[in-house]
């Protein structure tokens, strides 16, 4: 009896391949089918950051800080750990392995992001000279625009929605200063670069914002200390993204985040 049902289950399967096969040979896939119609139109906009085109393009490298010590509750004590250091220098050796030499400098001025970036700078050298190097408020940790309101009393008060209000406009101002297609009357070059040493809730917002999705899918995106977002922005205004959180020029013992 199982031989059977085995017999007629096979026979079952093989007639329908049969069908599938003659159905196909009935209506071929065109090629055509699996591409893009011509027809749709370019969505992404191109004037986003309000500049006019110019031949060349413009680099930026995010960098998140090192590990630090999460649980201090001073500002001044939240230093980078021993492991955030050694990630400082291996991040700072990946710059320097592919002489990358930036136009400009950016460094948050929370000190972890300023211990971060003197390992990087260390190991870096001479390509970095010290008037392309920038310390600015605008790339400090904080709740970008976007940030979620639990629903719980402290987050409903008035002090943290001025919080997040101001703090969020802070961080928008750090995108519209630093990222953007570079001008066309810059004089230091055709192409520049910009590497940023800051924090991963800043990095996260920028990435949404740049690439012109809901803001509020930053908090989908983790990123390892020490690593590397590196995207181009064109002289058209177009993006292109080469890495996101990128650590894995550093030794395994280093991940963390």
């Amino acid at each position: 009896m199982n031989r059977r049902v085995l017999s007629i289950a096979s026979a079952g399967i093989a007639t329908s391949f049969v069908t599938f096969r003659n159905r196909q040979k009935k209506r071929p896939v065109a090629a055509k089918e699996y591409l893009l119609s011509p027809k749709l139109e370019h969505d992404f906009d191109l004037k986003w950051d309000k500049l006019k085109p110019r031949s060349g393009y413009r680099d930026i490298y995010l960098v998140r800080h090192g590990q630090y010590h999460v649980k201090e509750k001073k500002r001044e004590d939240k230093l980078l750990t021993e492991l955030g250091h050694k990630q400082a220098h291996a991040t700072g050796e990946w710059f320097r392995n592919r002489q990358i030499k930036p136009t400009e400098f950016i460094i948050s001025t929370m000190p972890r992001a300023k211990q971060t970036a003197e390992n990087i700078l260390a190991e870096m050298g001479d390509l970095v000279s010290e008037d392309v190097i920038h310390r600015t408020e605008m790339v400090e940790e904080g709740a970008p625009p976007t940030a979620p309101i639990p629903k719980r009393k402290h987050y409903e008060s008035d002090e943290y929605k001025r919080y997040l209000h101001a703090d969020g406009g802070r961080i928008e101002a750090g995108f519209r200063k630093y990222i953007h297609r570079g001008y066309a009357s810059e004089e230091k070059g055709e192409n520049q670069v910009a590497i940023i040493v800051c924090h991963a809730n800043v990095i996260r917002y920028f990435m949404m914002r740049l690439m012109q999705v809901d803001g509020s899918a930053w908090l989908r995106f983790g990123l390892n200390h020490g690593s590397v977002t590196h995207v181009r922005i064109f002289g058209n205004g177009d993006v292109r993204v080469y890495s996101m959180g990128d650590n894995a020029f550093m030794d395994r013992s280093l991940f963390s985040i």
